[in-house]
C-alpha cells in the first residue's frame, strides 16, 4: 500500500470527525485521493482500488474500520515528523475522541501498537492538554474528559502522561476517576488540593423589601459601610469558606486581626438545608459614571468647536474638535468597559433554611462555577435516590 494512502485516510478521518459523518462518498474520496498525491498509476492498482471502494461506501466491518484507522495512523506519523507543533496531535486526539464516543471506531487502542514511541507520547500529552482544557460542568465536556482518561489508562505510553495530568487536574471527580483507572487511590494531599471549596471575604447579604428600603432611608446602610471600612483599617478580617463534604456542606468562619486568628467556627448543613446558591459579578459603577460623563463632555465641547470650525473655516478648530470627541469616547471606553472588566468583583450567595443568607466577596470566578456545578450534581443525585 503506498504511503499516500495513509495521508488519504488521515484526511478522510479528520473530515468525517469534523462533519460528524461516517460516509465520505465516492466522489469525495476520489477528489481527496488526488489531493493526497496518489498518481494515476497507483489509482489503477488493485489494492488502491479496493481501498477507495471501501472508503466510498464506508467501512462496515470491524476489520475494515481497523484498516482505515491503521492507515490513518500511518499518515499521522508521517505528518507528525513534518510538523513539530502541537496543533496536529491535539486536533487528531479530539477527532479520535469523537469517533470513540459516538461511533464503533476504536482509535486509541492502536496508537501504542502502530505509532513509534515519540509520536505516541506526543498524542497522549495532547490528550492530557485536552482534558485539562475541557474541565467544566457540561455533560459533553465531562464525557470527553472521561473517555480520554480511560484511553490513557489503557495505553502503556499513556499511563505516565495520565499520572502527570493528575498532579495538576483541578476537577476532583476526574482526579478520582483517573486514579481508579490506574488502580490507585488519590493521595490525601491531592484530595485536599482538589477539594471542592469556595473561599472569600464575608459580606453583608443584600436586603430587599421594606427592610432594605428602611436601611437606605435611615442611613443605617451607610453607617454599616463606614463601620466596616473602619474595622478593615484596624486590621480586622472576616473570612468564609464553604466546602462540599459527604452528604452536605461545611461552612467555616475565621476572624483575624493583622493575620492572627482570634475566632474560628465551623457549621455543617445537609443538602436539604440549602435553599439557594448563586454568584454575582459587580463592576465599579463610579468608573462607568466618569466614563459616561467624559464622553458627554467630549461630544458637547467637540460639537461646539466643530460647528465653530465649519463656520470660520479654521482647520485648527476642526482638529481640536475631533480630538475632543475621540478623547471623550476613549475615556468612556477605558473607564466604562476595559478597567471595570478587569476589576470586576465576584460574589457568592448562599441561602440556608429556614431564613439565613450568607455572602462571600472577592472569590475566583472559576472556583465559584466549579463549586456550583458540583453542588448541582450532588443535589440532582440526591433527588434521584
Amino acid at each position: 500500500m503506498p504511503a499516500q494512502a495513509g495521508t488519504l485516510c488521515l484526511d478522510l478521518l479528520s473530515r468525517q470527525a469534523e462533519g460528524r459523518l461516517l460516509l465520505a462518498g465516492q466522489e469525495m474520496v476520489m477528489q481527496r485521493a488526488s489531493a493526497a498525491g496518489l498518481s494515476p498509476e497507483q489509482l489503477e492498482s488493485t489494492e488502491v482500488q479496493a481501498l477507495l471502494q471501501m472508503l466510498g461506501r464506508g467501512p462496515a466491518s470491524p476489520e475494515e474500520r481497523s484498516l482505515f484507522v491503521a492507515l490513518a495512523l500511518r499518515g499521522l506519523d508521517a505528518a507528525l515528523e513534518a510538523e513539530p507543533s502541537e496543533a496536529l496531535p491535539r486536533r487528531f486526539v479530539s477527532h479520535a475522541a469523537w469517533l470513540e464516543i459516538a461511533t464503533p471506531y476504536q482509535v486509541f487502542a492502536l496508537v501504542d501498537r502502530l505509532l513509534p514511541p515519540g509520536s505516541a507520547e506526543r498524542l497522549w500529552a495532547a490528550a492530557g492538554q485536552i482534558v485539562q482544557a475541557s474541565v467544566g460542568p457540561g455533560p459533553k465536556t465531562r464525557a470527553l474528559a472521561a473517555a480520554l482518561l480511560e484511553a490513557m489508562s489503557a495505553a502503556e505510553r499513556g499511563r505516565p502522561a495520565l499520572r502527570q495530568l493528575l498532579q495538576t487536574l483541578s476537577d476532583p471527580a476526574l482526579v478520582a476517576l483517573g486514579a481508579r483507572l490506574l488502580g490507585e487511590e488519590a493521595s490525601d494531599e491531592a484530595s485536599r488540593r482538589h477539594s471542592i471549596t469556595v473561599e472569600g471575604r464575608a459580606g453583608s447579604p443584600p436586603r430587599s423589601g421594606l427592610l432594605g428600603m428602611a436601611r437606605l432611608v435611615t442611613g443605617l446602610s451607610a453607617l454599616g459601610w463606614l463601620l466596616g471600612g473602619l474595622l478593615w483599617l484596624l486590621g480586622l478580617r472576616h473570612r468564609l469558606r464553604a466546602e462540599l463534604v459527604e452528604g452536605g456542606l461545611r461552612l467555616h468562619r475565621e476572624v483575624s486581626i493583622f493575620g492572627r486568628s482570634i475566632r474560628e467556627s465551623s457549621e455543617l448543613f445537609t443538602l436539604a438545608a440549602i435553599a439557594s446558591a448563586g454568584r454575582t459579578v459587580r463592576y465599579p459603577a463610579l468608573l462607568q459614571l466618569v466614563g459616561a460623563l467624559a464622553s458627554s463632555i467630549g461630544l458637547l465641547v467637540g460639537g461646539l468647536w466643530l460647528f465653530e470650525g465649519v463656520l470660520s473655516g479654521e482647520t485648527f478648530l476642526l482638529l481640536v474638535s475631533a480630538a475632543a470627541i475621540l478623547l471623550g469616547g476613549g475615556l468612556d471606553l477605558a473607564l466604562g468597559t476595559l478597567l471595570p472588566g478587569r476589576r470586576a468583583e465576584v460574589g457568592f450567595d448562599l441561602g440556608l433554611l429556614p431564613r439565613r443568607r450568607v455572602r462571600m466577596r472577592g472569590v475566583p470566578l472559576a472556583e465559584v462555577d466549579r463549586f456550583l456545578a458540583a453542588l448541582e450534581e450532588r443535589i440532582a443525585a440526591r433527588a434521584k435516590t
